[in-house]
């Protein structure tokens, strides 16, 4: 016990004294010292859990876990998403068995039909895998009076356990080009598209468009010895069963496409800023949550990259460090020097995954003040953190105020400085006249 309570001093020690180094004294001049970039990510609970920097050529890579699983353990079945893209709805005009009203007993007793509209006259809606697997089945299935799947495909999923389970998409109009038997295919993917083939087309059954799906142990041959299975969808809540007569929203998305609201970002701490005097080392931190509905995972293409122009000194890729779950939020603290120049600094980033951006321009921006105005940096900081209690104000319209706020501030020093020399100068009316025509130029150059 000993031993381990040292080890953990030590790494306290050696975070403190990493953040002393990266962070540096705000008083400290940008002469010189090669600050490349600095990155902390935090995550939920709200504890440290990957830093890291580069600085004067060392690299810091500190892990803290305390005891919090950073995976979880392994599911005891594969999750299925419903068979269509992420962030668009469906209608079930059928569900499970729903004899007698309707045809799903007996083998189809665990089927689904779902349509674009609640009355099955839509067709084309685009149909997706609902999970990793290989393709078996890709086919057209009818005989000479018409009764059949129509265009169908089965694919072959892997259950944890080793057993095959495998999903049916029936009736469809089309199926998608890319989809070839005994070749694999992702969750998401395209399958085909919604159609009316086969028996869906028969006047006895209603010629509805829509997908007939279903789970089965096994692929039989013909439509009616595909027997169904029980089986859940992990973006249906509940029981994870849908159910007849509602709509539902696909959470179902391709790994590999950056595309919302598969993939999306937001910034919770905006304005994200800082207030510095020329020469200083900024300090801005992004608070950024996983909006969307896939994991950012570590390794998988996930970085915060500049956009324009970035600042000075600053690496323009960060990458993300720690997997951050949907909900989840993770923080880069950006630390670079600023030079004179201008009342503002406007940097812009974007979250990427595989070299496509996503999500809103998140910017960091950075207030210069003159040296004689100082004194107004907390003034300037209680102005924003009443704009975050308030929210009604937009972000661009609060910039300006401030902007307006500090360029009033500079000429309203100026004044005073020219009527202590005018008056040194001029003296009595004389200095008087000559301040009044002062401010009339002011005022004119301000509007």
């Amino acid at each position: 016990m000993a031993s381990r309570g040292m080890g953990v001093l030590v790494v306290l020690a050696l975070l403190l004294s990493f953040q002393t180094h990266v962070r540096g004294n705000r008083a400290a001049q940008a002469s010189g010292e090669s600050v490349a970039a600095e990155l902390v990510q935090y995550a939920e609970p709200k504890q440290v859990t990957h830093i890291m920097g580069v600085s004067n050529d060392i690299f810091l890579n500190l892990r803290l876990d305390n005891g919090v699983r950073l995976q979880s353990a392994s599911a005891e079945t594969v999750d299925y998403y419903l068979p269509w893209p992420a962030g668009k709805s469906l209608y079930v005009i059928q569900g499970n068995n729903s004899s007698p009203t309707h045809t799903h007993s007996g083998n189809f007793e665990y089927a689904w039909d779902f349509t674009e509209d609640k009355t099955g006259t839509k067709e084309g809606h685009p149909i997706v895998a609902v999970a990793d697997g290989i393709v078996r089945v890709a086919k057209k299935d009818e005989d000479s009076r018409g009764y059949g799947w129509g265009w169908y495909v089965v694919i072959e999923h892997q259950e944890p356990d080793g057993t095959p389970k495998y999903s049916l998409y029936g009736h469809l109009k089309a199926i998608d080009p890319g989809v070839q038997v005994n070749q694999p295919i992702g969750r998401g993917e395209p399958v085909g598209k919604l159609g009316r083939t086969g028996s869906a087309g028969l006047p006895e059954y209603g010629n509805v468009a829509h997908l007939h799906f279903q789970f089965m142990d096994a692929i039989y041959e013909g439509e009616y010895t595909a027997r169904s299975v029980r089986a859940t969808f992990k973006d249906v809540s509940g029981d994870g069963v849908p159910e007849e007569g509602k709509w539902y929203e696909s959470k179902n998305c391709a790994r590999q496409k950056a595309v919302s609201p598969c993939v999306e970002a937001r910034l919770l701490n905006a304005p994200a800023y800082d207030v510095v005097l020329p020469g200083e080392f900024a300090q801005v931190s992004l608070e950024v949550k996983n909006a969307g509905i896939l994991p950012w995972e570590v390794d998988q293409g996930y970085a915060l990259k500049a956009v324009g122009e970035p600042p000075q000194d600053l690496v323009i890729v960060l990458p993300l460090q720690k997997e951050v779950l949907p909900g989840e939020k993770t923080t880069w603290l950006l630390h670079f020097p600023v030079t004179a120049g201008g009342l503002l600094r406007q940097y812009d980033f974007r979250m990427h995954f595989q070299e496509t951006p996503f999500g809103p321009t998140l910017t960091a921006y950075v207030f210069i003040l003159p040296e004689r105005l100082g004194n107004l940096e907390e003034q300037i900081r209680q102005r924003i953190e009443e704009w975050r209690r308030q929210g009604e104000q937009e972000i661009d319209e609060l910039i300006q105020e401030i902007l307006t706020f500090i360029q009033e501030e500079l000429e309203r020093q100026a004044i005073n400085w020219l009527e202590r020399i005018l008056k040194e100068i001029c003296g009595g009316a004389g200095g008087a006249f000559a301040l009044s025509l002062t401010s009339v130029w002011l005022a004119r150059r301000r509007s």
